[in-house]
């Protein structure tokens, strides 16, 4: 008969084709009296700079990046927002600002698919997925596999994740 509830909204870009979702989870009552959305941080630089301005003002807050397999690739891009290369102030702000990544939720998987990795008997587990926008970089696995050279390039791993599923039913 008891549990813990966090104060968390999901922060949303371009939901009508390419899903770029990220749970936004508070560790306490610390919160802003507005949460940023889409319309004032119209992409990750933009959320990542408002996230580290709020923990500067004592909120303890952290970005999970849900949802995808239907993201058109835009979750784990090859370049930021802007168009410019990664490099490691965006490197360290992703390690930093989101620990977890979801793999698994009523929209499926986003782990694996076989398309992929045919050569992985489980990868064909639950994948729900548009055909529109598939890509490998719609996928965790993907992204784990980027982070090592990522690393090996600016010394640190921003897809170095705890991995979590969820229901996605709000």
């Amino acid at each position: 008969g008891k549990f813990t509830t966090f104060a968390a909204y999901e922060w949303t870009l371009g939901a009508a084709e390419a899903h770029v979702h990220r749970n936004l989870i508070f560790r306490d009552m610390k919160v802003p009296d507005y949460p940023i959305s889409a319309l004032e941080a119209p992409n990750t630089i933009e959320l990542y700079k408002w996230i580290k301005s709020i923990r500067k003002q004592g909120a303890t807050v952290m970005a999970i990046p849900h949802n995808s397999n239907l993201s058109m690739g835009t979750v784990f891009p090859e370049n930021k927002p802007d168009g410019t290369p990664f490099d490691k102030e965006y490197v360290e702000s992703i390690a930093e600002i989101e620990p977890l990544v979801e793999v698994f939720q009523a929209k499926g998987g986003s782990e694996v698919h076989a398309r992929y990795w045919p050569n992985d008997e489980f990868a064909g587990f639950e994948n729900y997925t548009y055909d529109k926008g598939q890509t490998e970089r719609n996928y965790v696995r993907f992204a784990l596999k980027e982070g090592l050279a990522y690393e090996d390039q600016f010394g640190t791993n921003p897809y170095k994740y705890g991995l979590i599923g969820s229901t996605d039913t709000h």
